[in-house]
């Protein structure tokens, strides 16, 4: 018999929030539209001031949500958690959004399937009004090249419930709380990734990984060295090896992918569109930096 065999399993997705009201009706909407039924959607803002607690207002039926002071970005997630209940837990900030309507019910079935902790899949770009600018296929899991760059797309990652009753994002981390809680999740837990998008991480000016780019890498740099990768001149010079090895297939099969999605979109579970088929093969090579 399988995990879940004997009854679905709840669905718990995590939504952090603070001043987010042009996106975060979108991210509500790609979780209620899901047609996996058992779920629970929590959303931790931090009293909001821009008609984001008036959206939230408006969909009490369909979520739990509290906004109250917090000391940021990690402690409102990591009170999400301790809300939880679900045996699979998702945490999709209040920018980003699940892909088609179809995500949910395909996560629990790689938990059914996989003998993993923690499932992550690949993502769509989407740029501020959700065109979906490419598609961006991962990494298959490996601790020495997750320390070599943060390749796991947060908002594309689902635990296994079990892990989060003792584990908890490091507040004290600014920049690189994601990035710092794979590495100390892969030490004991298995990973897997699937070939799958999953979810659409929303490219857009204000975000902090692109507003202040230079604290965020400086902060992964000492995060490296405080786990045991490498850094400087050596870091530089595996990552170029990496590019030949994993980068350059997995472009390719980005391509392939991009392709298939044209020719047969899956139903959104968002309100936007696929960029034109040329420029999304194009994009598969830019950094999203120069998508802005």
């Amino acid at each position: 018999m399988t995990e879940f065999e004997t009854s679905p399993p709840l669905v718990s997705i995590v939504t952090p929030s603070y001043n987010q009201a042009q996106f975060i009706e979108e991210t509500i909407q790609s979780v209620a539209r899901q047609r996996y039924s058992n779920v629970e959607h929590i959303v931790v803002d931090g009293e909001s001031d821009d008609g984001t607690l008036e959206i939230l207002e408006a969909y009490d039926d369909e979520i739990t949500w509290i906004s109250e002071p917090d000391e940021g970005q990690s402690d409102a997630i990591n009170k999400g958690f301790e809300m939880a209940s679900g045996d699979i837990v998702g945490w999709l900030n209040s920018d980003d959004v699940y892909f088609d309507r179809g995500v949910l019910g395909r996560v629990v079935g790689y938990f059914d399937q996989f003998e993993a902790d923690v499932v992550y899949g690949d993502m769509a770009l989407l740029d501020a009004d959700s065109n979906v600018l490419k598609l961006q296929v991962v990494p298959d899991f490996d601790y020495d090249r997750l320390l070599l760059k943060c390749f796991i797309e947060q908002p594309s990652l689902f635990f296994g419930g079990h892990v989060l009753e003792d584990e908890r994002l490091d507040t004290d981390r600014e920049y690189v709380m994601d990035y710092e809680f794979w590495l100390r999740l892969a030490r004991d837990y298995e990973f897997r990734h699937v070939d799958d998008v999953l979810a659409g991480d929303r490219n857009h000016s204000e975000r902090k990984i692109l507003d202040q780019r230079d604290a965020m890498q400086a902060e992964a740099e000492e995060l490296r060295a405080e786990y045991g990768g490498p850094t400087g001149a050596e870091l530089a010079r595996r990552r170029k090896i990496d590019v030949v090895r994993s980068g350059v297939p997995r472009a390719m099969t980005a391509a392939t992918r991009t392709i298939e999605c044209y020719w047969n979109t899956p139903d959104l579970a968002f309100d936007g569109a696929l960029k034109s088929l040329p420029s999304m093969l194009r994009n598969i090579s830019r950094p999203n930096r120069e998508l802005l």
